[in-house]
């Protein structure tokens, strides 16, 4: 029969070869993929490790509350917490357990790996930021002669801001700086989003302005490694206006230094810098106004004696020229006043001539309108006689017919009229038997009564 074996027993024979084969802990290099923590202050790490972009092996870690020390240190001297990505060489003891499997419990970490880690990578964005052109892009950029319009991009607490603040509006050279501030956080694994957060703010009214400053002024150099990050330099990289830094350091600059336009060590240098580039443009400014003023006076007084001369010819000419234009003007006006009268003489003539025909013509005219009024005359007396005529013989002819239909002419040709209540009766329907009625004859009139009603 085949030995058998429980999961128990196997896994116990695992933990003894493992404690076996790595007695005491072992340093191991690894790349952090995921992090979490418990309330308790228990540190849990999945660790990994790639060739090329291949995940090759894969272990739990765990950073008991006990040895919690070691990231206290290493956030101290790296500047940064420990995250997904960091690739750490740590000091770990290999358990394996009965129940929870394989895993490394971490002692110690070295931060001399860490920082070597963080220096070669900072080499690789230095690396593509020079392939692809960004380096010196900004630099290339037009600095303004005076630039007044300053869009600041800072912590609103930090000690720098106010230092830069005050040198910029307390200046000794008289000019006026606008500073206007955008939020960003300067410190911490959200600095780079938040910086590019804030340059993205200023591009939407880049026209406002003449100038990006960054600054940061104060803590410590470990806390620079935020200013190094690959996504903030490319937007500087690209940015429509020059930008320039005072992020406080002495010693190591950052990629953001080395993309922008100019960088200085504090806040306070900075702002030295933009008025050391002011106060040349206004000596600059000084030069060309004494230059002009100077360069006048010699340009007035070499040419004051040829003005003169000029000036004298001129008035001799023009008196010459208004003597000439007064003859000709005379001459015009003789000219003209002789033309004036012979139109005069002309205009009268054909006045006279006109006048004659008018009177000639109205002569003729009367004649003809004389003439036509008598013809009328005659023709409305003859008309007038005619239409008289025609209305008698009308008039007489109505008379005969008007007799004709008078009522008495009817009665003595033997008609009667025949009336009740004073109305000529037309209709035997309006009659009622026992009705008196009047007729009239031609020599009185009769009264009846209706007896009988027979229709026709």
């Amino acid at each position: 029969m085949q030995t058998q074996y429980s999961l128990l027993q196997i896994n116990k024979h695992i933990s003894e070869s493992i404690k076996q084969s790595f007695p005491a802990p072992v340093w191991v290099q690894a790349e952090i993929a995921k992090i979490s923590y418990s309330a308790a202050g228990h540190t849990y790490l999945e660790l990994i490790e790639k060739n090329n972009s291949t995940t090759v092996a894969v272990c739990k870690g765990n950073i008991w509350a006990s040895y919690s020390i070691c990231m206290h240190n290493y956030v101290e001297k790296v500047g940064q917490p420990l995250q997904v990505g960091s690739k750490i060489l740590f000091l770990a003891r290999v358990d394996f357990h009965e129940r929870y499997g394989l895993s490394l419990t971490i002692l110690d970490l070295d931060t001399s790996y860490a920082l070597g880690e963080l220096l070669k990578q900072k080499q690789e964005i230095l690396k593509q930021l020079t392939e692809e052109g960004h380096i010196s892009r900004n630099k290339q950029l037009p600095f303004p002669s005076c630039p007044q319009r300053i869009a600041v991009i800072s912590s609103p607490t930090a000690a720098g801001l106010a230092d830069f603040q005050q040198r910029m509006l307390s200046n000794q050279l008289g000019v006026q700086f606008t500073l206007q501030l955008f939020p960003s956080e300067m410190q911490g694994d959200n600095t780079p989003s938040s910086l590019c957060r804030a340059l993205q703010n200023i591009r939407k009214e880049a026209d406002n302005f003449d100038c990006v400053a960054i600054l940061r002024g104060g803590g410590a150099a470990t806390d620079l490694h935020c200013f190094d990050a690959y996504e903030p330099a490319r937007e500087i990289a690209m940015f429509p206006l020059p930008v320039i830094t005072g992020i406080g350091h002495h010693t190591d600059l950052t990629i953001l230094d080395l993309v922008a336009y100019h960088s200085a060590d504090t806040p306070t240098a900075l702002a030295e810098y933009l008025m050391q580039h002011t106060a040349q443009f206004i000596a600059q400014l000084d030069q060309c106004s004494m230059f002009i003023m100077n360069y006048s006076d010699r340009y007035i007084n070499s040419h004051h004696t040829n003005l003169q001369q000029l000036a004298d010819n001129l008035s001799h000419y023009v008196a010459i020229k208004l003597q000439a234009e007064n003859d000709l003007l005379a001459r015009s006006l003789n000219k003209a006043f002789l033309a004036v009268l012979e139109v005069s003489r002309i205009q009268r003539e054909a006045i006279a001539i006109t006048e004659t025909s008018l009177i000639r013509l109205a002569q003729q005219h009367n004649r003809i309108e004389h003439n036509k009024i008598n013809l009328l005359a005659a023709q409305l007396q003859a008309n007038t006689k005619r239409g008289l005529l025609q209305s008698e013989a009308h008039i007489s002819t109505l008379e005969k017919i008007a007799m004709l239909h008078d009522p008495q002419t009817l009665l003595k040709k033997g008609f009667s009229i025949t009336r009740i209540h004073g109305r000529a009766i037309t209709s035997v329907s309006r009659l009622q038997p026992g009705e008196l009625l009047e007729t009239r004859l031609e020599e009185g009139i009769v009264f009846s009564s209706v007896e009988k009603i027979q229709h026709a």
